[in-house]
């Protein structure tokens, strides 16, 4: 199947979608350096007991969930209903670690494992179908976020010192590879002009060997396609 769109309006499309992305670069950065600092403070702080983890986690949480929820209506487009379902979790979650009852350290980690599952869970489906960058953080945070969410949740028996760590590298690697995906996308529009150029030198080429008969007109329509989809 070939692009029902003229490479001039994907060209726009495009275009549009990269400029109006890199404008909101800040709010990766934003998000990354509070995500890193909090994990940052987690994993250095040595005054930690059952009560005060509860209370931050629930902070960070809906801190999390709510940077989550508003930049899905900020900058996502078609990708956003993962992010803002993921936002929703976070905020949720949030909320169940300050309205549960005397929670005990098995109940927290439960809480923790959870948050990591869910989360890390929605990234690699939302990196998945999501054509455009950054997808490999999204793929790449989730897998991380999933694997160490699995083996807290089979460690519920975990000691304070576990589900501290859990929690904190959580938040520590979602930070910093939001970080990188910002710069990233800073500097999107400047990637994709030389994608462009690129593709259009392509293109012409291909319209000089079909022009020369080299090329039919199937074999040009596809490889053409092949060109407008990449």
């Amino acid at each position: 199947m070939y692009p029902t769109q003229s490479l001039a309006e994907l060209d726009a499309e495009l275009s549009e979608y990269a400029n109006d992305l890199a404008s909101k670069w800040w709010w990766f950065l934003g998000f990354g350096i509070v995500s890193t600092l909090f994990g940052l403070w987690i994993l250095f702080w040595h005054q930690w007991d059952a009560d005060s983890v509860v209370i931050f986690f629930g902070i960070f949480l809906l801190v999390w969930g709510s940077f989550r929820l508003f930049g899905s209506f900020a900058y996502y487009g078609d990708g956003k209903w993962w992010l803002m379902l993921s936002g929703a979790v976070g905020i949720g979650v949030g909320i169940a670690t300050f309205v549960w009852p005397d929670p005990t350290l098995k109940v927290i980690a439960g809480f923790v494992a959870l948050w990591l599952i869910v989360s890390g869970t929605l990234n690699i489906i939302g990196g998945l179908f999501q054509k455009r960058e950054p997808r490999w953080v999204l793929v790449l945070w989730g897998v991380l976020a999933l694997l160490l969410g699995i083996w807290l949740w089979n460690h519920q028996e975990a000691t304070l010192f576990t589900i501290i760590f859990a929690m904190g590298l959580g938040a520590l690697m979602f930070g910093v590879l939001e970080i990188f995906a910002a710069f990233q996308i800073k500097h999107l529009p400047e990637n994709y002009a030389k994608a462009r150029s690129e593709a259009y030198d392509q293109l012409n080429t291909l319209a000089d060997l079909h022009a020369k008969g080299v090329l039919n007109d199937e074999e040009y329509a596809r490889e053409k396609a092949k060109v407008m989809i990449g």
